[in-house]
């Protein structure tokens, strides 16, 4: 998800990946999910089966294991903030924590054009001292809109197939 806004001289754009489920749904997910696993080891376990229970627990934990993870990687942000003089790159998760810092004059966006249709478009912002990917958590249509609105703001555009019509 792209979002941008304008201040005088100053352009934001934050980027988030797009999210079908929230922690607290994933929370009623796992819940929902529990609940017949647990029926279905305590029947075993009333049954004699006893070694049933370890194993419902294990799958149980790995799944909230998974859960936790995938969750934390859709509150990955990026911040940039363009301004008349540097850029200013914001990377983390929740609220963005490493910085980078750009000189305007020399910044430029890198494009590299996919190979393959299934293949994504990238995205460098590259000045002297850095070259710094960014929107990689974005989909397709989010890095076409970025790029779009960088462009907006004023950057140069080099691509890897600069002859042909983007």
């Amino acid at each position: 998800m792209v979002e941008a806004h304008s201040e005088q001289q100053r352009h934001i754009i934050t980027l988030r990946p797009n999210r079908s489920l929230s922690w607290p749904q994933a929370q009623r997910w796992l819940w929902l999910l529990a609940i017949p696993v647990a029926t279905v080891a305590l029947g075993w376990w009333l049954a004699g089966v006893w070694m049933i229970l370890p194993f419902a627990g294990l799958e149980l934990g790995l799944l909230w294991l998974v859960m936790v993870m995938v969750a934390g990687q859709t509150c990955r942000r990026e911040v940039l903030i363009i301004e008349a003089d540097r850029i200013v790159v914001h990377q983390g998760r929740h609220y963005p924590e490493t910085l980078w810092v750009l000189s305007r004059p020399q910044a430029h966006l890198q494009v590299t054009h996919p190979e393959k249709e299934v293949d994504m478009l990238e995205l460098q912002l590259v000045d002297q001292d850095f070259r710094l990917a960014i929107g990689g958590q974005l989909n397709q249509d989010d890095r076409r809109q970025l790029r779009r609105l960088l462009l907006d703001c004023g950057l140069t555009e080099v691509s890897n197939r600069w002859w042909q019509q983007a």
